[in-house]
């Protein structure tokens, strides 16, 4: 029997940014950003992905590094996420 992968880009079937918003602000001083709040979410949302890296001051070097440690977090963390 073969194996099937489904994706979720618009968090249609689980809700990935509750976990995904945790990860990222409790990675923030590990790597030295600002975490984020959510009264800021509104307003990163409005901007380009790096515009948003800046915003809360990710220097772009560690932009890679940050991305895989996520997620590393996020699948070790998975089963954290509520589904609809």
């Amino acid at each position: 029997m073969g194996k099937t992968i489904i994706f979720d880009f618009d968090c249609t079937l689980a809700d990935s940014f509750e976990l995904g918003f945790k990860l990222v602000n409790l990675n923030a001083p590990r790597y030295g950003y600002q975490t984020i709040t959510r009264e800021m979410v509104p307003e990163l949302r409005q901007l380009s992905a790096w515009q948003a890296c800046r915003r809360v001051g990710v220097k772009a070097w560690k932009i890679p590094r940050i991305a895989r440690r996520i997620r590393k977090d996020f699948r070790e963390r998975m089963g954290e996420m509520q589904t609809y």
